[in-house]
């Protein structure tokens, strides 16, 4: 990252064709160091020049090119055959399908199935002929087409041709990389020369231009994998990619207006919702265009790439595969009957997605009657399309959420510390009581902690590789994590913290970081807006629950500060002495954490402080005091609160998994030929003595606590259930007189 902050502050290269970062003397032709992948900026004048300096006679065979082709637009236009009828026909018929679905997914919320099938099987046939009937089923034809459209210099059915001629010039040792700069040293002398024709020379000069451009389209940078289009060049009837980047980006922000304008009116919002999540989906997809990613994409496929994997690289993810299966397992066994009742918010969210099911139309941002937005009841309103209602429809996604949480925490340890520390924390994630117990539970708080590992990870990512593309995805996972639970709110102060850090401590690049912390946080506000609308909108409503549950509406103001202070100790007492006494929460009073992820958890922190000046790990004492927060901030009687505070356990989990990958290290790394040994049966032992203690602890002490049973309405679900069988069996319900008619 350095190198590439180098060249974007002192220039594009030292010399001819050496690259700022590490030296390497480059082709001209290249867009990318070939050592070290950084790109080399600078103009098509500059590098033209650079090329032809090496030479001795760069102008001179420049000039013959631009004569013998008109300038660069020509010459490419001249490289370039027309489009085949049957590639443009298939283009026709893709955007015919393209927009015939579009209109029956129009009409399906007003007229109905019946309405919208018409234009959905149209749809399909269209997509059908373009597909395989026009190719005679053949794939190979199909994508040589689509190359045809989107490549804008092979012919169809030339990609396959091109990519072997590719394959076969790298492995050929006599073609010498500089060849076009060889060759176009010959024509700069043989232009000299006065027995040749001009007409000779400019032929020479055109293959000299063609041998620079293919050599130009076909580089290949080992970060990227393919060197992009031309800024200048045509990408598709003849726009280039950056401005399809700006006008996707234009009918983003129109479709969301649109959507803006239709949530606040009457019901179906159907329409509102397609047009947010297909604004949504542009802007996300117009950021990669205006960098120029979606071309060096296609330029992969045109040069023959291929996606290649090692069974060694495949081991990791199949260990979290089993972890995640695992984690599942424990998430879903008898989760009918344990926890034992129905708690009344898990029946609510039901109740909402009864009504989402039967009104699909009537699905608005924010529920009044939960405080919350309406994404969960969404999602339950699914599970009950698929399967039906029970007590287990509303936990089925709860449990979903916690076995993504899995897959979230090992992508971001794994980037963080490495691919053991990745696994330890997607173990440690699967077998802990604290996600466990949430994970069971039909409640919105457990997306949290997979929303604030993702947009970690993301986020992370998008400081090494520093490109806004994944700044907008890091902000638009962090975006949606508000669709879910309140607590989530605090998270952008942890994520700000660690851009804080980069800009503070790393000199370079720091306006490049500021412009892509501006777009993280632009598609942050993009994917909340609909949220931002209601709020400002229906203040009263959208803060009516955090009002009631806020500290300042139980402790008069004088008593303020003693009294945030004494809950924050409490809060941070949770982990290792006394916890959440709710018995939904937690055994009553017991510690979040067994006592040796207690231990490790110090450990962490120890480590995270050594390590202080990479802000992935300084974020992490930081994420630990701001996230546990929301629970400092309300009902103190109520304190530690494990569920406002669930945005925690990511980054207690990574201060764990870091001690423990530390511990590895230093085993392995032992003198002692029998420390280095016993390191595998150690870490075994510590897992799984750290599992034992969750899992039987959750389905032991915590399922046979008398508060724990009580305070799920475990009574009143009986009654239900009991009143629900007698209605089976053609019993009515009675209800006492002296009850039908009170207030």
């Amino acid at each position: 990252m350095q190198g590439e902050e180098r060249i974007s502050e002192g220039g594009a290269m030292d010399g001819a064709g050496a690259c700022a970062a590490c030296g390497t003397n480059n082709p001209p032709e290249y867009r990318f160091c070939g050592e070290c992948g950084i790109e080399l900026r600078r103009s098509d004048s500059a590098a033209a020049d650079a090329t032809m300096s090496a030479q001795g006679r760069a102008g001179e065979v420049v000039d013959a090119t631009t004569s013998a082709q008109g300038n660069a637009g020509a010459s490419y236009q001249a490289d370039a055959p027309p489009m085949s009828d049957r590639a443009r026909l298939r283009l026709a018929l893709l955007g015919s399908a393209g927009a015939l679905a579009l209109l029956g997914l129009l009409i399906l919320p007003f007229g109905g199935i019946l309405w919208a099938a018409a234009p959905f099987a149209l749809a399909a046939v269209s997509a059908a002929l373009a597909a395989g009937a026009l190719s005679g089923a053949s794939p190979t034809l199909f994508w040589a087409d689509l190359a045809a459209v989107f490549g804008g210099r092979d012919q169809a059915g030339a990609t396959q041709t091109r990519a072997a001629e590719v394959s076969q010039e790298r492995a050929t040792p006599t073609e010498p990389a500089d060849a076009p700069q060889a060759r176009a040293a010959e024509v700069s002398q043989e232009r000299a020369t006065p027995t040749e024709s001009a007409d000779a020379r400019q032929a020479r000069a055109a293959e000299v231009s063609q041998e620079r451009d293919a050599a130009t389209e076909l580089a290949v940078a080992p970060r990227d994998a393919a060197a992009p289009e031309r800024d200048g060049d045509a990408w598709l009837w003849g726009l280039t990619e950056r401005q399809w980047g700006i006008a996707a980006a234009g009918a983003a922000a129109l479709l969301m207006a649109v959507s803006l304008y239709l949530f606040p009116q009457d019901p179906p919002k159907t329409t509102a919702w397609l047009c947010f999540c297909a604004s949504v989906a542009l802007a996300l997809g117009a950021v990669p265009a205006i960098e120029g990613r979606w071309s060096g994409l296609a330029t992969r496929f045109r040069a023959g790439a291929r996606i290649s994997f090692e069974a060694r690289a495949l081991l990791p993810w199949a260990a979290l595969g089993a972890i995640a299966l695992f984690g599942a397992a424990v998430r879903l066994y008898n989760i009918d009957a344990l926890p034992p009742g129905l708690w009344f918010d898990e029946a609510d969210n039901i109740s909402q997605a009864l009504h989402i099911v039967n009104d699909p139309g009537s699905l608005d941002v924010y529920i009044a009657f939960t405080n919350l937005p309406s994404t969960f009841p969404a999602l339950v309103a699914l599970v009950i399309k698929a399967a039906g209602v029970s007590v287990s429809t509303a936990r089925i996604v709860a449990a979903a959420f916690g076995v993504a949480g899995i897959i979230a925490v090992f992508l971001m340890l794994r980037h963080m510390a490495g691919t053991l520390a990745g696994l330890v924390g997607a173990f440690l994630t699967a077998t802990m009581r604290w996600d466990i117990n949430f994970s069971r539970i039909g409640m919105h708080g457990i997306a949290l902690p997979f929303f604030a590992a993702l947009t970690a990870w993301l986020t992370y990512r998008a400081m090494q590789s520093e490109r806004a593309t994944g700044f907008a995805l890091a902000g638009a996972a962090m975006g949606m994590g508000m669709w879910f639970y309140t607590p989530f709110r605090l998270f952008p102060l942890v994520m700000g913290f660690a851009l804080a850090h980069r800009f503070v401590f790393e000199r370079q690049g720091r306006r490049r970081l500021l412009l892509n912390g501006g777009v993280m946080a632009a598609f942050m506000m993009i994917v909340t807006l609909p949220i931002n609308q209601f709020a400002l909108n229906h203040s009263e409503e959208f803060f009516s629950r955090t009002r009631a549950v806020a500290i300042t509406a139980h402790v008069p103001s004088e008593d303020l500060p003693r009294a945030v202070w004494d809950n924050f100790l409490r809060h941070m007492k949770m982990f290792h002495i006394k916890g959440d006494p709710n018995g939904r929460h937690n055994i009553p009073d017991a510690p979040m954490l067994d006592m040796a992820s207690g231990m490790l958890m110090l450990a962490g922190l120890a480590v995270a402080a050594a390590r202080w000046r990479d802000p992935r790990f300084a974020a992490l004492p930081v994420w630990v005091v701001a996230m546990v927060m929301p629970g400092v901030m309300s009902i103190p009687w109520e304190g530690p609160q494990s569920l406002r505070s669930i945005v925690v356990t990511p980054a207690v989990i990574a201060l764990i998994a870091i001690a423990v990958a530390l511990g590895w290290e230093w085993l392995r790394g032992a003198r002692i030929a029998a420390a280095r040994s016993v390191a595998p049966v150690a870490l075994a032992a510590l897992l799984a003595w750290i599992a034992y203690a969750n899992i039987n602890a959750y389905f032991g002490e915590q399922a046979n606590h008398p508060d724990v049973y009580s305070a799920f309405s475990t009574a009143d679900t009986l009654m239900a259930r009991d009143m629900d069988d007698q209605a089976q069996r053609g019993y009515s319900p009675m209800v006492s007189r002296q009850f039908r008619y009170s207030s």
